[in-house]
């Protein structure tokens, strides 16, 4: 993801937003049939981070994704809707 810190006088807090996107490789198999769903879409996120110094930071975001549902259809595994997912996560920037 393409991550953008937004500057604060506040040296500690560091807002950030995000832009990116998401492959998801499902693999299926029901016995008698099997098969891979590939997808991919957009993303983002936004959230804060506490910058303990230059080196790292840590903090919450939440991360957004254009996700799919799969269903079983015509001897194969397919995607039948779109659905947003909505995910907390927790970030730990480490720079060596």
């Amino acid at each position: 993801m393409l991550t953008y810190y937004i500057p604060l006088k506040n040296p500690r807090l560091e807002p950030v937003v995000a832009i990116g996107s998401a492959y998801s490789l499902y693999h299926w198999d029901l016995g008698y049939n099997k098969g891979t769903l590939t997808d991919f879409n957009v993303g983002g996120g936004m959230g804060l981070n506490l910058r303990f110094s230059n080196d790292f930071r840590a903090g919450i975001n939440v991360l957004f994704t254009n996700g799919f549902v799969a269903d079983y259809q015509a001897d194969d595994m397919r995607v039948v809707r779109r659905k947003l997912l909505v995910m907390p996560a927790l970030t730990f920037d480490i720079l060596l």
